[in-house]
């Protein structure tokens, strides 16, 4: 390794995992077998950044760790084995720490799950998603922080920011099809290029998505989304008209040209750069006109879009195994996106902002971000809608001001339902004047005052 690069992947993993790595090498070199660091460590100490996973794969775990164990450098704490193969568990230096044997891998058509036998270092490596993650450092003191590239490409498509596959890319993505959307990830999250072969092959091997347990694309999903141009990357290798079927029907819709320049789907792409970097903001993005496909006329116009949008991303979030409260959120963010378009400012009373802003106070951050993005995105008069949005913002914040000096921030009533017990009234009839009352205080009809309150309670009561 040249020792610039050897200096400065040292400087990125810390004194602890050095520490760590010296005494597995010591023992290992002790007993006669051969250890190393591989993986997102390695890859990522390379490129001058730093990684929590620290892994070692040696040539025997047991002869290491028990040499390890009778030195106290480590405590044993569990075996993961099979028939062939084995992995051990310790710690080291109060870190969690697994030493695993190099892997051969077999895989059937019918699983993405293989059957594990142990292999040498060179089918170790040959098993891996990309070369970039197939290099590895000596940890033995004989060869102490040598570089192992085993394919001879891992260290050159690091430094060029490729993405290529150690074996051929069909047999990659075939053996477990999750390696598409990890190409997907690291292209987008780490600035990485995908190979021109391994964008075909995706292309030619995008079915077979369908094999993956849901659960697995919504991990990959969540760790994908909050990167620059996640969609982009994904649309690029094909994996959007599978996982996202209906986003992809979106290409055949041509949106209003007053209010957009592009088809449903470019837009809905665009969108999403204008959002935070949060995965499920990220994901309302892309679904937010899902149900432009049924809704839209010939003119262009998809009156009440937004509420097939909702159901839609309720069914695709819940097919994709997203939690009850994300789902809830997305949900509301979707069925809402359009209010703040919707609000006409010429038309809509003091009355009407104050019942707006009661309704939709718990998500107006966010659908203001919303309503941006939209214009941003392909809007053909952006200055002016900008303008318009910024209007409307600033009247609601106006209105929503002059609320909260009336009723607080924590709106209580200034009567209670006692006070309303004593003109006789029970069981429903308390809930329908006391949330009648609370509804003209919120308008700014009444005063919260109790006087005034118990003085219109008793009009209420006698009608």
């Amino acid at each position: 390794m040249d020792s610039k690069l050897k200096k400065k992947c040292q400087q990125n993993i810390s004194p602890q995992f050095i520490e760590i790595m010296r005494d597995v090498g010591n023992s290992a070199e002790k007993v006669g077998e051969q250890c190393k660091i591989v993986g997102g460590v390695v890859r990522d100490c390379l490129i001058g950044s730093q990684n929590d996973d620290l892994d070692f794969v040696c040539s025997d775990v047991d002869k290491v760790s028990s040499d390890l164990i009778s030195q106290n450098k480590a405590k044993d704490v569990g075996t993961v084995s099979t028939e062939r193969y084995k992995t051990k568990i310790l710690i080291i230096n109060h870190q969690k720490i697994d030493l695993v044997e190099p892997r051969k891998e077999t895989y059937t058509k019918d699983s993405i799950k293989p059957i594990v036998e142990k292999g040498d270092f060179q089918t170790d490596a040959l098993r891996r998603d990309f070369t970039i993650n197939t290099l590895r450092i000596d940890v033995n003191p004989s060869k102490w922080f040598e570089i192992d590239d085993p394919t001879g490409k891992g260290l050159s498509d690091l430094k060029s920011k490729i993405l290529r596959t150690p074996l051929l890319p069909d047999q990659t993505f075939t053996d477990d099809p999750t390696r598409m959307l990890r190409a997907v990830r690291f292209s987008a999250c780490k600035n990485m290029t995908i190979n021109d072969d391994v964008v075909q092959s995706i292309r030619k091997n995008k079915h077979q998505i369908q094999r993956i347990p849901s659960e697995l694309i919504h991990k990959e999903l969540m760790k994908g989304m909050v990167c620059p141009s996640y969609f982009d990357v994904m649309e690029q290798v094909d994996l959007i008209s599978e996982l996202f079927p209906e986003v992809d029907s979106l290409k055949k819709i041509s949106q209003l040209k007053e209010n957009h320049t592009d088809n449903a789907f470019i837009h809905s792409l665009k969108y999403t750069k204008y959002l935070p970097k949060d995965p499920i903001f990220q994901l309302v993005g892309l679904l937010h006109d899902v149900g432009k496909l049924e809704t839209t006329d010939k003119e262009g116009h998809a009156y009440k879009h937004e509420q097939l949008s909702e159901k839609k991303t309720d069914e695709i979030m819940q097919r994709l195994k997203f939690s009850v409260n994300d789902i809830k959120r997305a949900k509301k963010l979707v069925g809402s996106h359009m209010v703040l378009h919707q609000l006409e400012l010429n038309t809509i009373s003091e009355k009407g902002l104050r019942r707006f802003i009661q309704k939709y106070d718990d998500i107006l951050p966010e659908l203001e971000i919303m309503s941006k993005a939209d214009i941003l995105s392909d809007h053909p008069h952006k200055k002016q809608a900008l303008v318009e949005l910024h209007q409307k913002i600033e009247m609601i914040n106006h209105v929503k001001s002059k609320m909260n000096n009336v009723i607080g921030s924590e709106f209580k009533l200034a009567i209670d339902g006692n006070d309303i017990k004593q003109l006789g009234l029970q069981g429903k009839e308390i809930g329908i004047i006391k949330k009648a009352l609370e509804q003209q205080v919120i308008d700014g009809e009444l005063l919260n005052d109790r006087m005034v309150l118990l003085q219109e309670m008793k009009k209420m009561s006698n009608k």
